[in-house]
């Protein structure tokens, strides 16, 4: 397993360079946390971080071709999606996540996200039994809520749009958000 703490890098006990980090990764085909805890990571493009049990990952860049995974139990706080994309399964938390730049945000079935930032082409989409709440959608930014799908507390502001199939609690427009 390999287990990231905020500056000690460590693979089956021994203790890595952050270079050898991504010949591990690359080899492990994605990075699986879980009960370990890591700070600051960038993704980059072709690159996958997955979460899981009992794991957090906190202020994760995501860039554009990259991707973050957050599986039951794990805890994504702070994540940047600068053009990369964040999948919150079910069980899956995500925390204050900032997406722009033509990134996405998935909170699937049975996931949660709360207090999401939605900018410059910045999208979240909410899936059939997924859960937002919180949300901010600025300029160019979109929050899809599919069928099934939940957002409660959701503010859309100038420039941005929310599409709604699913269901929408407690909605502010602002300026000339569009619904």
């Amino acid at each position: 397993m390999l287990r990231l703490f905020e500056d000690d890098l460590s693979y089956g006990g021994r203790k890595l360079r952050e270079n050898r980090l991504d010949r591990v990764g690359r080899r492990l085909g994605r990075l699986p946390f879980s009960g370990g805890v890591a700070s600051n990571t960038t993704v980059s493009s072709g690159a996958n971080q997955g979460v899981a049990s009992s794991g957090r990952t906190v202020g994760t860049i995501v860039l554009n071709g990259a991707s973050e995974a957050v599986f039951a139990g794990g805890i994504a706080s702070g994540a940047v999606l600068s053009g990369g994309g964040e999948i919150i399964g079910s069980g899956g938390i995500a925390i204050g996540t900032v997406v722009s730049s033509g990134g996405n945000q998935n909170v699937s079935s049975g996931g949660s996200a709360s207090g999401t930032l939605l900018s410059s082409g910045g999208v979240e989409v909410i899936s059939a039994g997924g859960v937002a709440s919180g949300t901010v959608v600025t300029s160019r930014g979109v929050e899809i809520i599919s069928a099934g799908g939940v957002a409660s507390g959701t503010v859309v502001s100038s420039g941005g749009s929310e599409a709604i199939s699913g269901t929408a609690i407690s909605l502010s427009l602002i300026g000339s958000g569009w619904e």
